[in-house]
């Protein structure tokens, strides 16, 4: 039956109508309920998002039927009435798994209603109230024979223990726990504290609690799978921990987070210490690495790292390959989460030992042989990979003795290993390069002698990019857009040509991957003055990408090429630029048209291609001819409309893009001004000037400031009266700025016609009214003063440009305005409010 079959809702409608009616008529046989409890999680699963009225009206029922039957639990029934209830619940809670993973949309109004039915569900086997005293059994709780199921759910060894009715439930509820914190992540910020303890001592059930009474081992794994959900879903939450009582950071659900993140280390490492089984020691083990991943240790009182590490050590050691395999993952995961402690950090995790093939060694020593022997486990090998490249990334100055043997070993057994291992010693070398250690040669650790940095485009990137598989194409293409600038002059012009050849051909590659990596390394490569210089390259990238990989489907390819688009547009700017007569060459009015309609193309849509759109639109139009402009067309005459629309729309970052364009487009002096164009041209000025006075956005303000200083000419203004009201603008906006800085100094407000500062001939007293200029007060009011200097270079522009025309009266006194302007600006300079601005 189709998934949207009219006679598949027809008997889904019918299913829940049955339903409904069970639910309110308690003398109908038990295998009816269950049965349409079935035909009901059927529907939903065969109906999926196409039929939301149905998921919906499931939803109602299923959670209705939740409710009622979750509720007789926690009541005194008879056993055989009891066991009845428990059936039914656990089918409904499959029932409403299958409704969550169909559509989570159905049950979103009931998600207050479902959490409090699988909390019953839960901890109905346990008080709600937790006494000091309370232990919970250690033995498993003795039921009639007819509460077992038929399923065998044990995994140890000998004859497999059955389930009880209420384990079932339990497992149930802990699946659709689990489902429910996937479709619906914020719920867990409300629902966090029934889950998860807070103190040492329980006051009442959570998960944890259910880990120590439960005697399946089938439900204790559930229940720590559940948990693994959780804390993984909790990312935002974990991230609020802080108990250092800091002004700034310091409040009560802090406080009780940071309590929760040092009780669930505390048990964790109590469930690694215990005589826990292999597949719960994993599971303990993936909630702790989650937990790293996401926690801010240096926001904790608690010395929780040390701790962590001290947990982990016994399970490095561990003869079984899952649970050494999952100790090194939480490692690696501290590792990569610690940046700032990571100095710290580097002598403890230097301690940790563990265990490979017997022998038990350092943690550096164990990667060095381990993950390059070919006899070892696949799984472990993968793993100290992963660690190797965390540990470069997070002590780069530390293992400069210890990297140089790594990499040996990375050339030497490269090719007799598998994918997923090369992919892991590309990801080495290229953190090397990421962290500036091969821009230079590092000495072999067996010869002494020097490995140059360039080596491994040749080993690696030349040799094997050509014959691996998609996996290992895309790391290299990866290490390709890592390589820094001094690694690539070093190279010889045969090798840099081959790599920028191979680059292109990976844009055609049949993975969508590889696709992506190649469009990345490309972006990369035109960030290269050696190949911005081959213009040949330039040119050649340029079609590809406008001509091939612009009109693809696929989103992730899409972004990446554009984003190589624009950054090839910047490469062919700098050319035009710097070697115009070579540029001239192969730069001609049919390709930049092509160009031009290619990035006009990447507006409408994604937010990541609008903005490279308009890098690419900015570019092309500012290093336009005359000619080009007059033979492009229609589509080349709407640019600058459709770029001044968006200054004024949209997310702040297509906003900035677009000030930065039209500034490029402004400052083009072969720019035309006259019929449409000026009118154009206006429009443009117009966007700037109302960006500039919408106080919203600072770097947007200053943005457009800088792309109204710009232009060469008046006509780029749209003409002297456009240039005179753009100027009036400008210095309306430059008095209320710095009136604004100087009030914050404490000193008066005043006109523009006022002495804004004291001149140097004045009292040393009203000069002193300046010492409150501080790096405390340069860093609160640092955009403030980028925007004020950009107001004063625009108006130093416009009164350069003013004073070529004939002086009418209106524009003499507006010049003068903006001299006494530029006095003010120098005087604030003098007075030490622009010193030490690294960002200006």
């Amino acid at each position: 039956m189709s998934k949207s079959s009219p006679a598949g809702t027809k008997s889904g409608f019918q299913a829940l109508k049955s339903l409904d009616q069970l639910r309110h008529d308690p003398t109908r046989p038990l295998q009816a309920t269950l049965d349409a409890l079935g035909s009901v999680a059927k529907a939903c699963a065969q109906a999926g998002t196409k039929q939301p009225t149905l998921t919906a009206e499931a939803g109602t029922v299923l959670i209705a039927v939740l409710v009622q039957k979750s509720t007789q639990l926690t009541t005194s029934l008879p056993p055989t009435q009891r066991t009845a209830t428990a059936r039914v619940v656990a089918q409904t809670l499959r029932s409403v798994k299958a409704c969550l993973v169909a559509d989570k949309r159905a049950l979103a109004p009931h998600t207050a209603e479902l959490t409090s039915a699988l909390q019953v569900c839960l901890f109905h086997r346990m008080p709600r109230q937790l006494h000091l005293t309370h232990l919970p059994s250690p033995t498993r709780p003795i039921s009639s024979e007819s509460e077992f199921t038929e399923y065998p759910l044990s995994d140890a060894p000998g004859r497999a223990a059955r389930a009880t009715r209420g384990e079932m439930v339990v497992r149930q509820a802990l699946v659709c726990l689990a489902a429910a914190v996937k479709s619906y992540p914020r719920l867990l910020s409300t629902i966090w504290d029934q889950y998860l303890p807070e103190a040492t001592v329980d006051t009442r059930p959570n998960l944890f609690t259910l880990l120590r009474q439960e005697t399946n081992s089938q439900t204790r794994s559930q229940v720590l799978l559940t948990l693994f959900t959780l804390l993984d879903h909790a990312r935002s939450l974990l991230q609020l921990a802080d108990d250092r009582y800091s002004p700034t950071a310091f409040t009560p659900l802090a406080v009780r987070v940071a309590r929760m993140v040092s009780e669930v280390h505390r048990r964790l490492y109590g469930l690694l210490s215990g005589d826990a089984g292999i597949e719960q020691r994993v599971l303990g083990l993936r909630c702790l690495a989650v937990v790293a991943s996401h926690c801010p240790y240096d926001h904790l009182q608690l010395p929780l790292v040390p701790q962590l590490c001290d947990a982990i050590q016994p399970c490095l050691c561990h003869s079984d390959p899952l649970v050494q395999v999952q100790a090194l993952t939480a490692l690696t995961a501290l590792v990569s989460r610690t940046e700032r402690l990571s100095s710290q950090l580097f002598s403890t995790i230097m301690s940790c030992k563990a265990r490979y093939r017997g022998h038990t060694d350092t943690l550096t020593n164990v990667c060095q042989v381990g993950a390059f022997d070919g006899t070892g486990e696949l799984l472990v090998r993968q793993a100290l990979g992963h660690l190797m490249v965390a540990l470069v990334n997070a002590y780069p100055a530390q293992l400069t003795s210890i990297v140089p043997t790594w990499l040996e070993n990375t050339s030497t057994h490269f090719e007799a290993s598998p994918p997923s291992l090369q992919v892991e010693f590309i990801n080495v070398v290229e953190a090397c390069y990421k962290h500036g250690m091969l821009e230079n040669s590092v000495l072999s650790s067996t010869t002494s002698t020097p490995i140059p940095g360039n080596q491994y485009v040749e080993t690696l990137v030349l040799r094997h990019i050509g014959n691996v598989g998609p996996p290992v194409r895309t790391a290299l293409y990866d290490l390709v857009a890592s390589i820094p600038p001094k690694v690539f002059e070093s190279l010889a012009a045969s090798q840099c040509n081959a790599v920028a050849h191979l680059t292109l051909a990976g844009t055609e590659d049949d993975s969508s991957e590889v696709q992506v990596a190649a469009f990345r390394a490309l972006g990369f490569l035109a960030m290269h003055q050696i190949y911005r210089e081959d213009l040949v390259f330039i040119v050649d990238a340029l079609h590809r990408v406008s001509h091939d990989a612009i009109p693809q489907t696929l989103l992730a390819t899409r972004i990446k090429a554009a984003w190589a688009f624009a950054n090839l547009t910047d490469a062919m700017a700098w050319a035009i630029q710097h070697t115009p007569a070579d540029a001239a060459l192969y730069f001609n009015g049919p390709l930049w048209e092509g160009l031009v309609r290619s990035g006009l193309a990447l507006l409408p849509g994604d937010e990541r291609l609008k903005i490279s759109g308009l890098r690419v639109l900015g570019n092309l139009l500012g290093m336009a001819q005359t000619a080009w402009f007059r033979q492009g067309g229609r589509d080349v005459s709407r640019v600058l409309p459709t770029l001044a629309k968006q200054v004024g729309q949209g997310p702040f970052k297509v906003r900035w893009n677009a000030c930065h364009a039209l500034g490029n487009i402004l400052k083009n002096p072969t720019l035309p001004a006259v019929g449409e164009w000026n009118q154009c041209v206006r429009q443009s000025v117009e966007a700037l000037v109302q960006a500039l006075d919408n106080p919203k956005n600072m770097k947007v303000r200053i943005n457009a400031t800088t792309a109204l200083g710009s232009p060469p000419t008046l006509d780029n203004y749209g003409g002297s009266d456009a240039a005179v009201n753009t100027a009036e603008s400008i210095l309306k906006a430059t008095q209320a700025e710095t009136a604004d800085l100087l009030s914050s100094l404490g000193m008066p407000s005043v006109t523009i016609d006022q002495e804004l500062l004291p001149s140097p001939n004045s009292s040393p007293a009203r000069v002193c009214t300046l010492t409150g200029v501080t790096d405390t007060w340069r860093q609160n009011h640092h955009y403030q003063l980028l925007l004020v200097e950009a107001l004063q270079r625009a108006l130093q522009n416009l009164s350069t440009l003013l004073a070529t025309v004939s002086l009418a009266p209106s524009i003499a006194e507006l010049t003068a305005k903006l001299a006494h302007s530029s006095a003010h600006w120098q005087r604030l300079q003098a007075a030490g409010v622009y010193a030490d601005q690294p960002s200006r």
